[in-house]
């Protein structure tokens, strides 16, 4: 996530117990918390990749381009789902393969057709990230036959909600694997696009915030149209969102598999640089802390830390965060941690300093 935007609408007051206590953990410096986790300096607002698979090359291919040029009109810009479902299934390459759900044909297909064109052709990372997407959509119509249902390419949010909701007697490992394979197939990470200070602006919301005074405005996703018809498409076909984006859907999803915000609702964690000022201004990495029993999973951006260990699950999220901000906020190795109910709550928090909403 880039800078801060959001603004307190009605100026709050400051309630007498907003302190930040001086003993949390979040205030921890890094070789005190996190000693061994290995960080590195990132540009300006960077999220970063690390361990993570999205990819960073970038390809002329105009996927709205391309439909239009099939003889489809009126498409939106960006293309909306329904759209693209449109043309995978009666316009584009060996669309009587996807029409006719033989997704791992059509996934076979798009790689021969990358694979005839010369190395350096940008065109063959389009191809090949639409093999991986029609693999996972072969992956899930094969899951989806044994509950006598079918799956659409791109899939629609029910039934990739669906998808998920199969998996509530899997392992926290295997929704963990599942959640970055879906995400890494259909998104990738604004930042990685070119432009490592880009950030994503989702649906305007005003309003009270739980634990704060006067009214908020924030640009936080609230529902799937912020992560799909809403965002735009790379030249492989992936939406461009960020790490709250990431955090949504994730929270999403994993609620399907069974599991719960940590502390019922305290699941979304913003992440801050402790030496900036209160408000906005400042870069900062929003992650989401999701339980089932014993299981206890973080998501940072297309990736859940999802071991057996706890303690490992939290400080590889909280290693992305310190990856991305020392080098975003010149070196600082301290952070602050603020959590709610929803990101925007997270985020209110965060901006205010609200100790009572502090990890």
């Amino acid at each position: 996530m880039q800078a801060r935007t959001t603004v307190a609408e009605q100026p709050p007051a400051q309630p007498a117990d907003r302190g930040i206590p001086q003993d949390r953990l979040a205030n921890a410096s890094l070789g005190d918390a996190w000693s061994g986790i290995a960080c590195e300096q990132t540009p300006l607002g960077r999220v970063s990749d690390g361990a993570q698979g999205g990819s960073t090359a970038s390809t002329p291919t105009d996927i709205r381009g391309e439909m239009t040029a099939s003889g489809m009109t009126g498409v939106s810009d960006p293309p909306t789902e329904s759209q693209l479902r449109t043309y995978y299934s009666r316009h584009a390459p060996h669309h009587e393969m996807i029409a006719d759900r033989r997704y791992g044909d059509a996934a076979a297909a798009y790689r021969g057709d990358a694979a005839a064109l010369p190395e350096n052709d940008p065109r063959r990372a389009s191809l090949e990230q639409r093999a991986n997407q029609l693999d996972y959509a072969a992956h899930m119509e094969q899951s989806a036959q044994g509950r006598n249902r079918h799956v659409s390419y791109p899939p629609t949010w029910n039934e990739t909600k669906s998808h998920f909701r199969g998996m509530r007697d899997q392992s926290a490992q295997t929704v963990g694997s599942e959640y970055d394979r879906y995400s890494r197939a259909f998104y990738n990470h604004v930042q990685r696009e070119g432009d490592p200070n880009a950030d994503v602006k989702y649906d305007h919301e005003s309003g009270a915030v739980r634990g704060e005074r006067g009214n908020w405005g924030t640009d936080t996703p609230e529902d799937f149209n912020d992560v799909s018809n809403d965002r735009q498409l790379n030249g492989r076909g992936q939406r461009l969102i960020d790490c709250e984006g990431y955090a949504w859907m994730g929270e999403q999803l994993f609620k399907e598999a069974g599991f719960q915000q940590a502390g019922g609702d305290q699941g979304y964690k913003l992440i801050r640089p402790h030496n900036t000022p209160q408000g906005g201004g400042y870069n900062s990495h929003v992650v989401v802390n999701m339980t089932r029993g014993q299981d206890n999973v973080w998501i940072s951006n297309d990736h859940a830390y999802a071991s057996a260990n706890a303690g490992q699950n939290r400080r590889g999220a909280l290693a992305d965060s310190m990856r991305a901000l020392s080098g975003a906020n010149g070196g600082e190795t301290q952070f602050e941690i603020y959590h709610g109910a929803t990101d925007r709550e997270a985020t209110v928090h965060g901006d205010t300093r609200n100790g009572r909403f502090s990890d």
